[in-house]
């Protein structure tokens, strides 16, 4: 995938095979991390009307710059200043691609041995370069990516979705993985940091519930998700439930 970070392999081929269901209807994508889902629904049902939430700086600078919306974004270390240059008051591929590019070169950021300093200052030696080349990349994944809305809400809240719409989650596997994942890079900016309470593993049960909870008029929904890591032989569980017949139907796929 162009941006940062992946849903597993097996989780978009799922996808890839099943998207069409979704063609002209109105999704609700909660946790949408790295647009994952958004991408491959913009391919294979692209009358489909997608909605996207999530909390993270990173999935926020990338919904922002799919939906051209104001995200406000600047530096806070010192000797990163020059970094506002690239931070745009409506987030475009340039921003978005010097957020990529920065996450990148947090890994080295400690530079507690020669490596780790070398890999440091040849990301600033050639920060120009390595920003042109990703930006390339970010320019079409963007351009090929179609969301109607971005919110920050908490993924508890965002459910269950409107009357006429299908839930999409795919909610973090342990507490904490969000914040443990994107901490330095949270750190290092100012930005709108949404409100949200830790997902917690009975919190996590509860949104899935509120995510599969039938709602008038809703012809299905659908529930993607990873299970908790101490079933790591079941790697994706889905539910489809049809509201005009009952009957329900599941799948395991087992790594």
């Amino acid at each position: 995938m162009p941006f940062i970070g992946s849903i597993n392999a097996k989780l978009r081929q799922f996808f890839y095979t099943h998207a069409r269901l979704l063609a002209g209807r109105r999704c609700f994508i909660g946790c949408s991390g790295n647009f994952t889902i958004e991408q491959i629904l913009t391919r294979v049902a692209p009358t489909a009307e997608l909605h996207s939430n999530d909390v993270s700086l990173y999935s926020s600078v990338v919904g922002s710059a799919l939906t051209q919306t104001p995200f406000r974004l600047r530096t806070l270390v010192p000797e990163l200043q020059w970094l506002d240059e690239y931070l745009e008051e409506v987030p475009g591929p340039r921003t978005v691609a010097a957020v990529i590019l920065f996450m990148e070169m947090l890994k080295y950021e400690k530079r507690k041995n020669d490596y780790s300093k070398g890999m440091w200052d040849n990301y600033l030696t050639n920060w120009k370069s390595l920003h042109k080349r990703t930006l390339k990349r970010v320019t079409e994944a963007l351009a090929n990516t179609k969301v109607a809305s971005y919110t920050t809400t908490d993924v508890h809240d965002y459910y269950p979705c409107e009357a006429d719409g299908i839930a999409i989650g795919f909610l973090p596997t342990y507490e904490g993985g969000y914040e443990r994942m994107f901490k330095r890079l949270e750190e290092s900016f100012s930005w709108p940091h949404p409100t949200y309470q830790m997902l917690t593993e009975e919190r996590r049960e509860a949104t899935i519930q509120r995510m599969i909870c039938p709602i008038t008029g809703a012809s299905f929904l659908i529930v993607l998700l990873l299970l908790t890591p101490r079933m790591s032989n079941v790697l994706i569980f889905s539910l489809i439930v049809f509201r005009k017949t009952p009957a329900r139907s599941s799948r395991l796929l087992k790594t």
